[in-house]
């Protein structure tokens, strides 16, 4: 064999590249099969596929690089001999944000925006290899692209002192030009294989190593025009110093090639692996296959899941970027909550999602999600000042409740102790809280970046829980990130006295990076981007993700420097990139990837399902669709081909069940799933299938066919059959019942179900509130009356009935609503100043509504406040005022007790009339029903019950009348009904309600009832914590199950609701 004798280009087809390869490194090794011979190559992964091909082919002692490893190699002892430092990648961070401050015109006003200043470091990146003459075109003139030059240039003299990969390329030129003897021949021949492009710096890199070694470039060619513009252009300026390129040419193996649409990426990648272990069942190994993609979203992470839920090996880069690590993701939780004034769901956020231990270590661990609950019920939003208040107040609330509890006998021994429990636990989030606070409090504006950095490690220091980052890949992310912070401290000779929201974003970039591998190259399916492939060599390659702005992808001009400005100051030959180079590297990299194997599988999906919108396919793919098919395909007529052996379509969910049947399982879950489509597809019960037999497909089934029958069945409400086991709910054997528990039974009884016999509740976040809410609003006006009215009470200065308030009553009534006003600005319900002093004047005017409706009131029934909160059924009959239960026997059912508190009892001179107000302060209009229905089919309890309560405290009223009152210009001072019920004419209809209420109870029977339909929800579904438990397909089931006959009862009690109801 007759080794070249002179450096030499060569191009050919990148489907024979790599054979192309071996045989030149052979051809330079001679006779000495031990001679050095150096492979430049584009990725270390290629280093690693081809070191491990050349070794099983007997080839040794090649060493394999990167160009940009050699330029360090020759290039960094000068640069540091000169005291020159690296222009990292977080230092030309800090160096752009530097600049951009600086930014004058259209720029100005954006200098701080982190969007800027990604923008200005991929424009200034672009920038770096173009020629003086250029940069002095773009610079002429006073608009953005003549400023971002002016600022470029300014960011490189500030970066004077730093040496980036270009100057490290020229460094190792030069280097080599002052002699390098004893390290080329270290080297050996080089061979740089597949470059791709090189920037000015590396260009000259090659022709130094040309004109002092035998360098050899191999370029490979995709055979289209558009794609190889770049590789061509780099064949001609390398001709100059490597003469003539000698070509090579690959066998005329024939390509396979098929393709697949899916109907979402999630199908289409399931689709992919059943491929990929049919390959491996006929001999290919998993290291020969790749699945590759264009955008990262979803298929970077997808694919990842999907093999490993699989058992298939995978290598390739691993996408999981730093800020998804422990240790990331720990230190931005910490920053976040620094810069957000310990918002309460930042603090929460925190604790649940990132391995956080105690500063103190004395804790025994942090309990989230009691301190979450803890935290909610105390109300708390943000700031450290709500957090030591609203906890304390929480604390002194907790004590109390259990104290008084046990004092008056309404609840266990045991509740009482968790009462307390729970108060201890307030003093535990109350000390991690302060500590949180102090260690939280980062250096002002204007610092060094050290001491931001310091007080960074500080927090990683203190709050990581390092026993948890237990994985290697872990331990090297806590590694990487304690670097960065290393890195940052020493950014203040290229960017002074940054902000904590500077140092945040810093941060949040650096973190952005992701570090190491998803496995071993070569023993799993290498799973990439695109670019990554080239030069690879596989069996069989799946391209996923064909989807039409995604492959290739939409290209936007540089709003900076626009194409425009580039092609005037010269283009690609001075050195400024152009869309359509890149546009070009982009085909590029497709073809090159679609070279790297015989087998090749493209797909799209149809539809995206997270963003809820069809998808067409990439013109890539109709183009090799109308390859295969002989003439041209579009997308509108690709779904109308006749079927043929290179195209695959699954047109939904169930048809890539049926499918799996034509393939190979991708693992045990794809095989159940198959096998039962197969037993289906064959007109067989499924029923009757082996799977269901298990439990969990039977009672899948089981489900399905209770929610569809027209009887009600344990799947859909009805619980019968556990109540008669003996869990049953009796309602006469509780103490008492309020009187909206059962309302909500007769409104839906699933809902009662779940929140009164399984005790499940909403969980309430405490937000930030513009303006007070309803419920706030209507608690204050409800406090405010209670004290005004017991007040004059107490002082024996109630008026008699026709004889108005007095200046003296409504002072008092002010001054208490003063005090209630301060206390609800202090608990933060209150909103924003300016929206609150509109609410407050609102309140204020309502309030003096009261006093003018109350005169009417009392003058048109003769009867003046006697009683206000008066509670009965509450455990302390006889004592504060307690009264007795209300109570009524029901028959059938028996004796039932209520407990409740009513809002005012007023009363005649002689005792033997009261009427009963029930204060609302909202809108009547939900309660016109009550003309006709007193009790409204079981929804309107209140007053019969509050009716009863107070009829049986008074030892001489003959009647009890009760209404709402609605105390507010919003429900107009309305009484409803207007004429005031007697107890007499409620006594029949709550009965009644109330035995159907009590036996559907008794008897297990829960059915979700909508209600009407509305105009945004359903009637009984618009303000209910459970309505995302319930199907969208609600209305039909309940029309399903009315009709079952242990209904008919609760059916007849909803009276005029139409069938839909």
């Amino acid at each position: 064999m007759n080794p070249p004798t002179q450096s030499m280009l060569l191009i050919g087809p990148m489907s024979g590249a790599g054979h192309r390869l071996r045989r030149l490194v052979r051809e330079l090794q001679g006779d000495g099969p031990l001679n050095p011979v150096t492979v430049i190559v584009p990725t270390t992964y290629v280093a690693l596929t081809m070191r491990r091909s050349m070794g099983r082919d007997g080839i040794a002692n090649v060493r394999f690089t990167t160009i940009s490893r050699v330029s360090e190699l020759l290039g960094a002892p000068a640069l540091s001999a000169k005291g020159l430092r690296p222009l990292t990648p977080l230092m030309e961070s800090a160096a752009v944000r530097a600049v951009a401050v600086e930014a004058t015109g259209a720029l100005a006003a954006s200098t701080d925006h982190p969007q800027t200043h990604r923008s200005l470091k991929a424009t200034f990146r672009e920038l770096r290899s173009a020629s003086d003459a250029a940069l002095d075109r773009l610079g002429v003139g006073d608009g953005v692209p003549a400023e971002t030059v002016r600022l470029f240039r300014s960011f490189r003299e500030n970066t004077k002192e730093r040496y980036d990969r270009e100057d490290l390329a020229v460094s190792a030129a030069d280097s080599l030009g002052r002699g390098a003897t004893a390290l080329l021949a270290e080297m050996g021949p080089v061979i740089v294989y597949l470059p791709g492009e090189l920037s000015p710096g590396e260009h000259k890199l090659v022709e130094a190593l040309a004109r002092l070694s035998k360098c050899m470039v191999m370029l490979g060619s995709t055979g289209d025009d558009g794609a190889d513009g770049p590789v061509n252009e780099l064949r001609g300026r390398l001709a100059t110093v490597l003469g003539v390129p000698e070509t090579w040419q690959t066998a005329d193996t024939a390509v396979e090639s098929s393709l697949l649409v899916a109907p979402d990426a999630h199908q289409e990648v399931r689709a992919t692996i059943r491929s990929l272990v049919k390959a491996a069942e006929e001999g290919v190994h998993f290291g020969r296959m790749a699945v590759l993609y264009r955008t990262s979203e979803p298929y970077g992470s997808l694919i990842a899941e999907e093999l490993g839920l699989a058992k298939i090996p995978i290598s390739g880069p691993d996408t999981t970027s730093l800020a998804q690590r422990m240790a990331g993701r720990t230190l931005l939780g910490l920053l976040k909550l620094s810069d957000s004034d310990l918002a309460r769901e930042d603090v929460v956020d925190l604790l649940a999602s990132c391995p956080v231990s105690s500063p103190s270590g004395s804790d025994g661990g942090l309990r989230t999600a009691r301190w979450d609950a803890i935290s909610r019920n105390a109300g708390i939003v943000r700031g450290i000042d709500q957090w030591r208040e609203r906890l304390d107040r929480y604390r002194a609330r907790l004590l109390d409740l259990s104290r008084r509890s046990e004092e008056q006998g309404e609840t266990e021994e045991a509740q009482a102790d968790v009462m307390r429990e729970d108060a201890n636990e307030v003093h535990a989030l109350e000390a991690f809280i302060e500590s949180l606070d102090v260690r939280l409090k980062a250096p002002d504006d204007g610092s060094t970046w050290g001491e931001f950095s310091d007080w960074a490690h500080g927090l990683i220091d203190g709050y990581l829980d390092h026993d948890a980052v237990t994985s290697d890949s872990e331990s090297a992310a806590e590694q990487r990130v304690n670097d960065i912070l290393a890195e940052l401290a020493g950014a203040d000779d290229v960017e002074r006295g940054p902000a904590l929201s500077v140092f945040i974003h810093a941060v949040e970039e650096a973190l952005q990076e992701s570090l190491g591998q998803l496995g071993p190259t070569g023993q799993g399916v290498f799973v990439a981007q695109l670019g990554s492939a080239v030069g690879l060599e596989f069996d069989r390659v799946h391209v996923v993700g064909m989807v039409e702005g995604a492959m290739p992808p939409k290209t936007r001009d540089d709003p900076l420097v626009p194409d425009r400005e580039r092609r005037d100051a010269g283009g690609e030959a001075a050195g400024v990139p152009l869309q359509s180079g890149r546009r070009a590297r982009e085909r590029y990299d497709y073809l090159a990837a679609l070279a790297t194997a015989k087998r090749q599988v493209l797909s799209f999906p149809r539809a995206d399902l997270v963003g809820g919108r069809a998808q067409s396919p990439s013109r890539w793919l109709l183009e090799e669709a109308s390859r295969l098919n002989g003439s041209s395909v579009f997308t509108s007529t690709l779904f109308d081909l006749p079927e043929t052996p290179w195209l695959v379509r699954i047109a939904s969910v169930q048809a890539s069940f049926e499918a799996a049947s034509q393939a190979t399982p991708a693992d045990v879950h794809d095989y159940d799933v198959e096998s039962i489509s197969r037993w289906t597809g064959a007109n067989r019960s499924m029923r009757r299938h082996p799977l269901a037999q298990t439990t969990v497909l039977a009672r899948a089934l089981d489900l399905e066919r209770g929610r569809r029958s027209r009887t009600l069945t344990s799947w859909d409400g009805d619980v019968s059959t556990a109540f008669a086991a003996g869990s049953g709910v009796d309602l006469t054997r509780r103490e008492s019942h309020s009187a909206t528990s059962l309302e909500r039974w007769a409104r839906c009884p699933f809902s009662y179900f779940l929140g009164n016999v399984l005790r499940i509740g909403k969980l309430d976040r405490p937000e930030e509130v513009a303006s007070i809410t309803a419920l706030d609003r209507g608690s204050l006006v409800h406090d405010i009356l209670e004290q005004f009215v017991r007040a004059v009470i107490a002082a024996g200065a109630v008026p008699r009935p026709g004889q108005p308030w007095g200046d003296e009553q409504r002072a008092v009534l002010f001054d208490i609503a003063g005090r209630a006003f301060r206390d609800a600005e202090s608990n933060g319900v209150t909103g924003r100043a300016l929206l609150w002093r509109l609410d407050r004047a609102d309140i204020e005017a309502d309030l003096e509504t009261f006093l003018e409706e109350d005169n009417s009131i009392r003058a048109r029934f003769g009867a003046s406040p006697m009683a206000v909160e008066a509670r009965f059924g509450m455990g302390d009959a006889g004592e504060r005022g307690g009264w007795r239960p209300a109570t009524i026997e029901i028959e059938g059912v028996g004796e039932l007790q209520f407990r409740g508190m009513i809002d005012r009892v007023d009363a005649a001179p002689a005792g033997d009339e009261l009427l009963v107000l029930d204060y609302k302060t909202g809108s009547s209009g939900q309660y016109g029903a009550l003309k006709n229905d007193p009790v409204d089919r079981g929804r309107r309890l209140q007053l019969p019950v509050y009716a009863l309560a107070a009829g049986g405290a008074s030892d001489g009223a003959t009647t009890v009348r009760a209404a709402y009152w609605f105390v507010s210009t919003r429900g107009g001072f309305k009484l409803v009904p207007e004429s005031p019920v007697s107890l007499d004419e409620l006594l029949g209809e709550f009965r009644s309600a109330v035995a159907t209420i009590a036996s559907g109870v008794h008897r297990g029977l829960f059915p979700a009832n909508p209600g009407k339909d509305s105009r945004r929800s359903f009637e009984n579904c618009g303000y209910c914590d459970f309505q995302s438990l319930c199907p969208s397909y609600r209305d039909v089931a309940w029309s399903r199950k009315r009709g079952d006959e242990r209904l008919a009862a609760y059916v007849d009690l909803l009276k005029e609701e139409g069938a839909g109801s």
